[in-house]
């Protein structure tokens, strides 16, 4: 287990209160928008001295994924604004899948 230095923990309880305070205020502004918690998400968890380190290859495919999937639907929502159901009928027109060469999804 990676030892936790009091300067990255500092960072990331500094992070999180000020995310906390933007929800709560009801910012419309950039700190109270998906955007702004999926870009911290990115630099304080995806970075290469995160605290709980991931492997690159899993920290490359979670930056891919969220940079092509989410931020562009979703980046200047208020978090505070962001409904379930709203979430939920997005995610059901996301394809995951890439046909392959011969048109079949998986098949090269």
């Amino acid at each position: 287990m990676t030892p936790v230095t009091p300067d990255c923990d500092q960072q990331s309880q500094n992070h999180c209160h000020r995310l906390n305070n933007a929800v709560r205020s009801g910012a419309t502004g950039t700190a109270g928008t998906f955007g702004f918690i999926a870009r911290g998400y990115i630099r304080v968890n995806l970075a290469d001295d995160a605290i709980k380190r991931k492997a690159s290859t899993t920290r490359y495919t979670e930056r891919l994924i969220i940079n092509k999937h989410p931020l562009p639907r979703w980046e200047e929502v208020p978090a505070i604004e962001m409904k379930a159901l709203a979430i939920e009928k997005w995610l059901k027109g996301v394809s995951v899948d890439t046909p392959g060469r011969n048109g079949r999804n998986g098949n090269p």
